[in-house]
């Protein structure tokens, strides 16, 4: 062998063995270094743990019996490790069984926000090993022809299914709420992709109670994805039940009268908003809480179409009157009138002069019709709903407290108690969005000014040209009117004290609010916090009870609220509500309200009728309202009577 050759081997055999030591070197660090976290990524490759749903708690009226409860169907479902989006032939034999098309069945195993996905809730939620749902809610007959040729249709499957079921015959819409796909601030905070949240009601804001905690379970799959194994890791623990102090048979009076009377008035050609509010004036218990529009809660079951929710959303449908709408409330807030002038000196057994006009600072005042009733005392006034007596009052706490003025920081006398009462901040009630209102004072006066000032002053100065080419007076009139706000805009002027005296001006108050303060007004001042929830019942059946706040207590004292109970008694007997309540037996079951018809610019009055009974030992408060329906004294007052024959015969069972 040469020297050459000689080389030459030598130096394969080094080459050799390096290649030796860098595969023992390489095998140790596989097995000895990171041999745990690769056993453990292999681990991981063939194990998953995935979350199971739990039951959701059902939400019941005051007898138990359920509002909200959980139906078992069947659902059709598609483990998508066998079943891909393109996969035409079985997509399209699936679809001809769910009366479906192909291109729908595949968007709905297309995880959401990915192209071509289903919209919420039918997309799937993205969990690899979680199956898509295809259509829920399904009976046997209808998902016969899968279970008969399972073979011709693998990876597909029918499980039982649970969704939200509403077996009472009321809608409760706006109360309950709905269930819809978990934003991404949910999904921050633990919350399962695939699992349906609350979303308004008391389904939004009891969710973390009636969602219970999801269990655990462990897959095993194999190296194709094929489930081969599952194993229960945690169970599920089921949602709480929510117990209310609704009634069923108060509800449904309360949204049948409010949908005939909405059709009578959208009949006109008017745009109809009504709410009813029931409560109890002792416990602040809602008995019960209809708005209109309203809509049916089954829509959301299954999952609701964009076209759908867009027409939900314009109609108005979506918001809950009874706690978000704001109107002002005409002649119903006059006994809070009455006791902010007790407050100011005024005597209840005096009289007052009631003309048909009263005039002053260069405006003239006037009653409903023009009625005149000369010299009648308060409570002459509360039962004929009396404007000019008002006025004439709240002229004289006007001079009393400084006359014009700009009153920045200031609550005048009616303003105060009227924030007593629980007007102009929320009630506090177990729903979400609720709005606060308004009460006309100097301050809120002056701070609309200080909001709007430059609105005011730039649509001043540029005279709405575009009006002012088809209709020049009227354009002059919006700009001597933007002229004066942004002039003078600040100021507490005598107008607005006599509107606010009687529900108007500025002030605005939602249904809920109103059933509130004449509740204080029947169970002699205290101002409660609405519930709806009374309790938290657990799967062990323990009850965690929930009791309503007292918040506030009424300006007044005990005899000037008994002058005034007494005096809305009337108003049913003789007054503004009597033709409404005629044939009820006022005599053994009396009934103590005030109706109101506030006036609202191009449209007819908004009608209230607020009412507590019975009169003698009040248990409940009755409000109703519907907007450009007119006098109070007839479909406010009419819903409101209906409501009242309800509770009047089912005593015992709306304790």
């Amino acid at each position: 062998m040469t020297a050459i050759s000689t080389r030459r081997l030598l130096v394969f055999s080094i080459v050799l063995v390096g290649m030796a030591l860098a595969l023992v070197g390489r095998l140790v660090q596989l097995q000895v270094v990171g041999g745990g976290d690769y056993a453990m990524a292999a681990r991981s490759n063939h194990l998953q743990v995935v979350d199971i749903a739990a039951p959701r708690g059902l939400i019941l009226d005051r007898d138990g019996r359920p509002l909200v409860a959980n139906s078992t169907g069947l659902a059709v479902v598609v483990d998508r490790s066998v079943v891909k989006p393109d996969d035409t032939d079985l997509l399209r034999s699936l679809g001809r069984v769910l009366e479906l098309d192909p291109e729908t069945v595949s968007a709905r195993l297309i995880p959401c926000g990915a192209p071509k996905a289903a919209p919420p809730p039918h997309c799937h939620a993205g969990d690899p090993y979680a199956p898509a749902t295809i259509l829920a809610g399904l009976s046997h007959d209808r998902v016969q022809p899968i279970v008969e040729r399972a073979e011709d249709f693998p990876g597909v499957s029918v499980e039982p299914d649970s969704e939200r079921a509403y077996p009472a015959p009321v809608r409760l819409s706006h109360v309950l709420g709905y269930l819809g796909q978990p934003d991404q601030e949910d999904l921050d905070s633990g919350r399962p992709a695939d699992v349906l949240v609350g979303r308004a009601g008391l389904e939004q804001r009891y969710d973390r109670v009636l969602s219970g905690a999801p269990g655990r379970k462990e897959i095993r799959v194999d190296a194709s994805g094929q489930v081969e194994q599952e194993q229960l890791i945690e169970a599920a623990v089921p949602g709480s039940d929510l117990l209310t102090s609704l009634s069923t048979k108060v509800q449904r009076t309360a949204e049948r009268k409010l949908r005939e009377h909405a059709a009578m008035v959208a009949s006109t050609g008017a745009d109809p908003r009504g709410s009813v509010v029931v409560l109890d004036v002792e416990s602040g218990g809602v008995v019960a809480m209809a708005s209109y529009p309203d809509y049916d809660p089954t829509i959301w079951t299954s999952g609701i179409s964009q076209e759908d929710y867009r027409h939900l959303s314009e109609s108005g449908a979506l918001l809950n009157t009874a706690v978000q709408g704001g109107f002002a409330p005409g002649s119903t807030f006059k006994p809070f009138t009455a006791l902010a002038m007790a407050q100011q000196g005024a005597d209840f057994t005096d009289t007052y002069s009631c003309p048909a006009q009263y005039a002053t600072a260069g405006r003239v005042f006037r009653n409903h019709g023009d009625e005149a009733y000369g010299r009648i005392s308060l409570a002459r006034a509360i039962e004929v709903s009396c404007n000019t007596a008002f006025y004439r009052a709240a002229d004289r706490m006007w001079r009393q407290t400084g006359g014009d003025r700009i009153g920045a920081g200031e609550i005048d006398p009616v303003a105060e108690v009227a924030q007593s009462a629980g007007f102009g901040s929320p009630t506090g009630v177990d729903l979400a969005g609720e709005a606060s209102g308004a009460v006309a004072s100097p301050k809120a006066k002056y701070d609309l000014w200080e909001q709007r000032k430059e609105a005011w002053c730039r649509a001043a100065d540029d005279g709405y040209p575009v009006l002012r080419e088809t209709d020049p007076a009227r354009a002059r009139y919006f700009t001597e009117v933007d002229r004066a706000n942004c002039d003078e805009g600040q100021y507490w002027r005598q107008g607005d004290a006599l509107n606010a005296a009687v529900g108007q001006g500025l002030t605005l108050v939602t249904p809920l609010q109103l059933a509130v303060a004449y509740a204080a007004l029947a169970n002699d001042g205290q101002v409660r916090e609405p519930r709806i929830v009374t309790g938290i019942r657990g799967d062990d059946g323990s009850v965690i009870p929930i009791d309503s706040v007292r918040r506030a207590d009424l300006i007044g004292t005990g005899s000037q609220r008994r002058y005034l109970r007494a005096a809305m008694r009337r108003v049913t007997t003789s007054g503004t509500a009597a033709a409404a309540f005629t044939g009820f037996p006022l005599g053994s079951y009396p009934i103590a309200g005030k109706t109101g018809s506030a006036q609202v610019d191009g449209v007819a009055d908004t009608s209230w009728f607020a009412s507590f009974g019975p009169a003698q030992k009040p248990r409940f408060a009755v409000v109703a309202m519907m907007s450009e329906a007119g006098a109070g004294g007839v479909v406010a007052a009419e819903i409101v009577r209906a409501v009242w024959d309800t509770l009047r015969r089912a005593p015992q069972e709306q304790r």
